[in-house]
């Protein structure tokens, strides 16, 4: 089973580097149903963090300096924060939330429907730590990640 967990990843990143996200959406179900949660979050954000830097590097010219800092400071701190209480919570709780986020977005996606927010600092700042805090408790918060940096009109290269 561990050897598909890394075919799923490796699959997984592939198309979370394209699409720029999806990752956590792909590989996290399947890692919950090999490892214990906190073993699954731990080994999703090992992808994570290796798909944020080569994207970074990548796209390293397009980056969008106020995007980056006001969105990704938080988004930093509050995945941490996250992070934090996993072990406080019973892991048949954080299962359901990550659940509930997961169908939420795929219900979003059937329908057509977008959150939309302004450009504004406070949008930035407070959707990178809602998306930070949901990353680092459950190991998903791209829904929100997405539909925040959609809303902003970015070209691909700066989105990505």
């Amino acid at each position: 089973m561990e050897i598909f967990f890394w075919v799923t990843g490796f699959f997984a990143a592939f198309l979370g580097n394209i699409a720029a996200f999806g990752i956590s959406s792909i590989l996290l179900p399947v890692a919950v149903s090999i490892f214990p949660f906190e073993l699954a979050l731990a080994l999703t954000s090992i992808f994570h963090i290796f798909g944020n830097f080569g994207r970074i590097a990548f796209f390293r010219e397009k980056l969008d300096k106020r995007i980056f800092l006001l969105f990704g400071f938080p988004n930093v701190i509050f995945t941490f924060l996250g992070a934090s209480l996993v072990g406080v919570f019973p892991e048949a709780l954080l299962k359901s939330i990550l659940g509930i986020i997961l169908a939420l977005y795929s219900i979003l996606g059937l329908t057509g429907k977008e959150l939309r927010f302004e450009s504004k600092r406070a949008y930035l700042i407070i959707g990178g730590s809602i998306y930070g805090f949901f990353s680092g408790l459950v190991g998903s918060g791209g829904p929100l990640r997405g539909e925040m940096l959609s809303s902003f009109g970015l070209t691909g290269g700066v989105y990505v």
